[in-house]
């Protein structure tokens, strides 16, 4: 267990991520749409260019403040998964395929041996970044797991600490296929813009319901044999076979997205992923909402992966090595995209921190 001085000491110059966050947070500008325009689901509907109406589901968890919440996120994915802002989809549904990756990565981390609160409890974080956005809140999360999770180290103990619980995590990647793979082609392709609508509140906590799928699995487990691994691999070998068994489906996922983006979208991608400078910074209406929309949209995903490939350089000690990783991530990030290039960095820094 890391010592206060330890945990100070891996803070301070972990900081640099909070501040990254409040940079999300600032060029995210959140504020602007809870402040400067009407609460977007208090017409009951969502307007479309050409006169079209969806009605918003003024219940889905039966929970009053659970829809009183996220009733006001769904209409902000509305200009992407009911197509209303052509540009902006193309970049959302790269972006909404890749957080699965990473969501996976989350859960991993917590079920590192050595590692305890808060980075044992993925779901908390994830939560807010649903609502305030992944941009601001991930940073913070790879800070926490600087200061709190298991630093890299060659030691037997050290190893150990950092080895993370493979039946757990097949239980978890189960989870993740299930709540937040299975419902993005129905946000983006059902055949109605109200079945979108549906399975936007369906895709809402999708942390919160892996977690409740997680334990419920356990239970289940405990009492009747399962068609999931039972025991932790006794080699090496068999462990990284396990990640990469878990891993491989997610990011083939993504780099197919990204494929088709690369081959299929008629825009140019500086358009869809470079953040455009708004018509008139001083409007707040129907229009100037989906254009700010689309950049804090687009900042989300920078700042999300990002820090993401800062965080998985953080522990490579050699900088020749650092560098290496660095540019691999570049590299791979162009040719795979953001979440698969991601993916396939944090298991090449596993493999050769774990041996």
């Amino acid at each position: 267990m890391a010592t206060q001085t330890s945990k100070l000491r891996r803070a301070l110059p972990a900081s640099i991520f909070l501040a990254l966050g409040a940079t999300a947070a600032y060029l995210m500008d959140m504020t602007t749409f809870v402040f400067k325009y009407e609460q977007p689901s208090a017409s009951g509907f969502i307007s479309h260019g050409n006169g079209d109406k969806t009605a918003i589901l003024r219940s889905f968890h039966w929970i009053s403040p659970l829809d009183e919440v996220f009733r006001d996120v769904t209409v902000g994915f509305a200009p992407t998964t009911l197509g209303y802002d052509l540009i902006s989809r193309w970049q959302m549904f790269s972006f909404m395929v890749d957080i699965g990756i990473m969501y996976q990565i989350h859960a991993f981390e917590g079920l590192r041996k050595g590692v305890g609160m808060p980075v044992s409890t993925p779901a908390f974080l994830a939560t807010l970044a649903q609502v305030g956005g992944g941009g601001i809140f991930v940073p913070i999360y790879w800070f926490l797991n600087i200061v709190f999770g298991v630093p890299v180290g060659k030691s037997k103990a050290n190893v150990e600490a950092r080895t993370i619980d493979i039946p757990k995590a097949w239980i978890y990647t189960l989870g993740v296929l299930v709540f937040h793979y299975v419902p993005i082609p129905y946000m983006f392709a059902a055949p109605s813009l109200d079945e979108r609508h549906w399975w936007t509140w369906a895709w809402q906590l999708y942390p919160v319901r892996i977690t409740m799928l997680y334990y419920f699995v356990r239970a289940i487990g405990s009492v009747i044999p399962l068609p999931l691994p039972r025991s932790q691999p006794t080699s090496r070998k068999n462990y990284q076979k396990h990640l990469l068994w878990m891993m491989s489906p997610f990011i083939l996922m993504s780099a197919a997205a990204w494929s088709y983006i690369l081959f299929f979208c008629p825009y140019p991608l500086s358009t869809v992923f470079w953040a455009q400078p708004l018509s008139d910074a001083n409007v707040f209406n129907t229009g100037t909402f989906n254009e700010r929309m689309r950049r804090t949209l687009i900042f989300d995903q920078w700042f999300c992966f990002g820090t993401m490939l800062l965080w998985i350089l953080w522990n490579v000690k050699n900088l020749g090595q650092g560098v290496i990783m660095a540019l691999q991530g570049v590299v791979l990030t162009a040719i795979a995209g953001p979440g698969a290039a991601m993916g396939i960095v944090w298991w090449i820094r596993e493999r050769q921190a774990m041996g």
